[in-house]
């Protein structure tokens, strides 16, 4: 096995971390060791090993919310319109309907 004489330090999310360390720990491996996996596995394939990509949109239908999540949605919602944030209807309902497919 290879001296190890080389150090990184990171900053990272505090929440993240110890997310990481729990299943890392539940594995039975130490975060040292997952990130010098990592960077092995960059330098022989010369990419990131993994595929990176955007969540898929979460659509909600409305029958499968609570009262107390829909009255939480729209007041949501209605705070940001006090905050003069978002858009105008006219793109949301474009917006909606390319994404419907109508």
């Amino acid at each position: 096995m290879a001296t190890k004489t080389s150090s990184v330090y990171v900053r990272l999310e505090p929440g993240v971390k110890e997310s990481a360390e729990q299943v890392l720990s539940a594995l039975g491996l130490p975060l040292s060791s997952a990130v010098n996996i990592f960077l092995k596995q960059v330098a022989m394939r010369r990419c990131i090993p993994f595929s990176l990509s955007l969540p898929e949109k979460h659509r909600v239908e409305l029958g499968q919310m609570s009262a107390e999540e829909v009255s939480e949605a729209l007041n949501d919602g209605y705070q940001a319109y006090l905050r003069k944030e978002g858009r105008p209807a006219d793109d949301v309902f474009q917006a909606m309907e390319k994404d419907l497919g109508i």
